[in-house]
Formats: structure tokens, C-alpha cells, sequence
């Protein structure tokens, strides 16, 4: 079988919240040519991760109220337990369950708000500095067509952060548990965000 080695081009946050314009080019560059970028370097991030991963699965998916996580048996009999919820509109929704399922997501959901926020900055620098950027951007979302088709007055969205601020953002966090009949019960093997 042949195996590729992918890795998505990098950025680092420091570059962005510098507020230039090369790495904001850059950025604009690997998202229209790649449709993705890994921003490293984000403040706050390893640790918010890791009590995060930590927290969620023993605050929303302990309790024997299944109504606050979804689970799903795999393949392989790995119990994988889902919780989730969005932010509408910019406003973060609450996660079902506990005071204490929303605390240990609250500091990751916080930081990736804040990341975000750079990252959308530096696509709206770039856009803004390139030759017809708003044009092409606006043919690109798809959005201005569906306002001549509806009628609506919005010609679509002027920047990243615009369409972003007006969208739904779906997060969740899954847990996977391995049963073996040497331990008698589900343990956790990973957690992911």
C-alpha cells in the first residue's frame, strides 16, 4: 500500500497577531491553495487543551444521564461518547450537562475563540490588500447569488470575520473507552477536541 505523507502548512500565531501583512498573504495563500493551515505557536493552547481533554469526559460523560453525551458502539467494540454544542452567532452556547461539563471546556473554547479571531483578522488584511480580493471572495462564498436569487438587500458578507460572526460553529468533544474482559468496565483511552 502506498503510504503519502501529508502535512499541512504551518503559520505562526505570533506572525498573525503581529498584525503584518506577509503573514497574512501567506495565510490567504495556503487557504486558497490548500483549503487549511495548522497556526502554531497559540498562547494558552497546550494547556487549555490538556484540562480540557482531561475535564469534559469526567464532568459530561460520567454520569448515568446518557441525555447529556450521544454514544456509539465502533467497529472494534471502542465506546466512543460525543458531547457537543456551538457557538451562534458569536456567542458561545452552552454544553449539555453540568456547571462542571462547561468549566472544563470553557478555557480551550476560549483560547480557539481568541485564535480565531487573529486568524480571521489576518484573512481579512490580506483579502483586503489583494488586487479584486473583496470580488473574488464574495464569487467564492457563494453567498451574493443566493441574496440575488432570495432577494435580499445583503450583497454578502464584506470580510472573513463578517461571514464568521453571522455563521454557527459546531464543537464537540468525543471520548473513546476500550471494555476488556480483564477490567470488567469501560476505561478511557483518548479524548479528542
Amino acid at each position: 500500500a502506498n503510504v503519502i505523507d501529508y502535512s499541512l502548512p504551518t503559520v505562526a500565531f505570533a506572525d498573525l497577531a503581529a498584525n503584518s501583512g506577509e503573514p497574512a498573504h501567506e495565510l490567504l495563500h495556503h487557504m486558497t491553495t490548500f483549503g487549511a493551515v495548522a497556526l502554531e505557536g497559540v498562547p494558552g493552547f497546550a494547556m487549555s487543551r490538556k484540562e480540557s481533554l482531561e475535564r469534559v469526559p469526567q464532568e459530561c460523560m460520567q454520569s448515568d444521564d446518557s441525555s447529556a453525551y450521544i454514544e456509539a458502539t465502533m467497529a472494534d467494540g471502542t465506546l466512543r461518547r460525543t458531547v457537543g454544542t456551538r457557538t451562534q452567532q458569536g456567542l458561545p452556547q452552552p454544553l449539555p450537562g453540568t456547571n462542571g461539563c462547561n468549566a472544563g471546556a470553557a478555557g480551550l473554547r476560549a483560547v480557539v475563540e481568541m485564535a480565531a479571531k487573529y486568524f480571521l483578522n489576518a484573512l481579512d488584511i490580506a483579502a483586503a490588500g489583494a488586487e479584486g480580493g473583496d470580488e473574488v471572495l464574495m464569487r467564492r462564498s457563494g453567498r451574493s447569488e443566493a441574496a440575488e436569487v432570495t432577494g435580499a438587500a445583503s450583497q454578502g458578507y464584506q470580510t472573513f470575520s463578517e461571514l464568521m460572526g453571522a455563521g454557527d460553529q459546531l464543537e464537540h468533544f468525543h471520548a473513546y473507552h476500550v471494555t476488556t474482559a480483564e477490567m470488567g468496565s469501560a476505561q478511557y483511552s483518548t479524548a479528542t477536541a
